[in-house]
């Protein structure tokens, strides 16, 4: 048993009598923004192991795929004519919206290790003043030093 060519056309037909051609159903999984890299290898996986091989077919296999949001985001790509590398300009694009960069990723770690300690200590600061519920922050004098007391209400 043979695989048909991946013709743009939607139709085959067999090269010799009697030859059946095998269909390769291709799911394309929804979009991780959490981690774009490794949902592209999930779907480059997918056409690796079917007979689907034209950028034009395989950016339409995507785009199918994509939930309106993400369609939303990107629509000034997909508005503008196609490229000769229409799937390739499209995966590259999702893979630069949805990265986070790696100062980025340390920023938020950082943010979240403060918030933590913030949580479990009850206070959380604010440019660096201690802010927490039911506790009001008032400056003990006026000149721009960062010289707060905290006042219970």
């Amino acid at each position: 048993m043979s695989t048909s060519a991946d013709t743009g056309s939607g139709s085959s037909a067999a090269s010799a009598p009697g030859e059946q051609i095998a269909r390769v159903s291709i799911e394309i999984p929804l979009l991780w923004r959490r981690n774009v890299k490794v949902w592209r290898l999930q779907v480059d996986a997918q056409f690796a192991n079917s007979p689907v091989t034209q950028e034009l077919t395989k950016y339409n296999y995507v785009l199918a795929s994509l939930d309106g949001d993400v369609a939303e985001l990107i629509s000034d790509l997909l508005l503008k004519p196609l490229s000769v590398t229409p799937y390739s300009d499209l995966m590259n694009r999702l893979q630069a919206e949805f990265e986070i960069s790696e100062g980025r990723k340390s920023f938020l770690a950082t943010v979240q290790l403060q918030l933590l300690l913030c949580s479990m200590s009850g206070v959380l600061t604010v440019g660096g003043l201690p802010v927490a519920l039911g506790i009001a922050v008032e400056p003990v004098d006026s000149n721009a030093r960062a010289q707060r007391r905290i006042a219970l209400p």
